[in-house]
């Protein structure tokens, strides 16, 4: 999804963007995986404390 997208890049301003139209926080990619674990992943950790903060979890 694009919030997956926005995760792994670290892209906080998208994925707050993303988040205020409706996206879900906790949605699983294909393989998996939450937006917050991608950005773990990708050592973005700014934007890890940020979807955490906004309900992220690791596992869908």
């Amino acid at each position: 999804t694009p919030l997956h997208v926005a995760a792994q890049r670290g892209d906080i301003k998208i994925a707050a963007e993303l988040l205020r139209v409706g996206y879900d926080v906790n949605v699983a990619d294909h393989s998996g995986m939450t937006p917050l674990r991608l950005a773990l992943q990708s050592e973005h950790i700014e934007c890890a404390e940020f979807l955490k903060a906004a309900g992220g979890g690791i596992s869908a």
